[in-house]
C-alpha cells in the first residue's frame, strides 16, 4: 500500500486516439499512466474518473478509463466529449476515488488542483 500526501489524482499523459490503417476512432482516447507499465498493473486504474483541462477554455473534460491497450500499461478512455487533436501530449488526472460528476458537471477545486492537506491511500 502507497502513501501518497497532498494528491488526489496520478498524472497521465494523453497519446493519442485508438487506430486502425484505415480509420481513426476519436471517442477512444489512448492515456499512458505514469507509473504503470504492465497490463496486470493496469487493473489499479480500470473504471477510474479522469480529466484533461481544455487549453483554450480552461474547462475540464471528464471521462472514465475502461480497458488496458497492449501490453505497456497504455489504457483506453472514453470522455464525455471527444478530445480535440490539439490536447495531444497533453496531462491528464486520473483520480484515486471515483466521484459521482454527473453529466459532464464540474467537481471541486481540490478535487482537480489537489488538496495540500489530504492524505490519501492507495492499493
Amino acid at each position: 500500500m502507497e502513501e501518497i500526501k497532498g494528491k488526489t489524482f496520478l498524472p497521465a499523459i494523453f497519446v493519442g486516439y485508438q487506430r486502425s490503417r484505415a480509420k481513426q476512432r476519436e471517442n477512444v482516447a489512448l492515456v499512458k499512466v505514469s507509473g504503470i507499465y504492465t497490463r496486470a498493473e493496469t487493473d489499479k486504474v480500470l473504471g477510474r474518473l479522469i480529466a484533461i483541462i481544455h487549453s483554450k477554455s480552461g474547462k475540464p473534460i471528464f471521462g472514465k478509463i475502461c480497458r488496458p491497450h497492449g501490453n505497456s500499461g497504455m489504457v483506453r478512455a472514453r470522455f464525455y466529449t471527444n478530445l480535440p487533436g490539439q490536447l495531444m501530449g497533453h496531462k491528464v488526472r486520473v483520480f484515486y476515488d471515483n466521484i459521482d460528476v454527473g453529466d459532464r458537471a464540474t467537481p471541486k477545486y481540490e478535487r482537480l488542483y489537489g488538496n495540500p492537506n489530504a492524505t490519501v491511500t492507495y492499493e
